[in-house]
């Protein structure tokens, strides 16, 4: 098993460090920690929709590589065999030796990770922040409440 990636790490760490700051300026009626933790969560979630979106990209760009490398390679084995008459078991071995001059390796796959946990996570962390929005509004109106009775 892989370390975290320092993104993901990151992003996960926000809410915590939201609350040790809360905790540390003594900050922590609900109405301060909620919002805080909302910034935290919805920061967290930012991070985490742009890896998604990097890891997506890199998997696009990467695929399109090897589908173009595909291409090539198969353009350059079906069109002379096409042109020069021979059938597809006919080859000389000048063509051979051009062949592997032309060969190039198909694109490594630097994206081993599908951008879909990422993505899932962002939701999660801006349903968290939404959670925490609400929550502080609902303190809120129970904190003008308490202090301001209806007559």
């Amino acid at each position: 098993m892989g370390l975290i990636h320092p993104v993901t790490l990151t992003a996960l760490l926000w809410p915590p460090v939201a609350y040790l700051l809360c905790q540390r300026f003594d900050l922590l009626d609900a109405i301060n920690l909620s919002m805080f933790e909302a910034a935290a969560f919805s920061f967290g979630g930012l991070l985490l929709w742009l890896r998604s979106r990097y890891l997506g990209t890199t998997y696009l760009n990467e695929r399109q590589a090897r589908k173009t490398t595909f291409l090539r390679g198969v353009r350059r084995d079906v069109v002379p065999q096409s042109r020069g008459g021979g059938g597809a078991l006919s080859s000389s071995p000048s063509h051979e030796k051009g062949k592997e001059e032309e060969e190039q390796p198909a694109p490594r796959t630097v994206a081993r990770l599908a951008p879909v946990l990422p993505a899932f996570m962002a939701c999660c962390f801006f349903l968290l922040s939404s959670c925490c929005v609400m929550s502080a509004v609902v303190h809120t109106i129970w904190y003008v409440r308490s202090e301001y009775p209806v007559p």
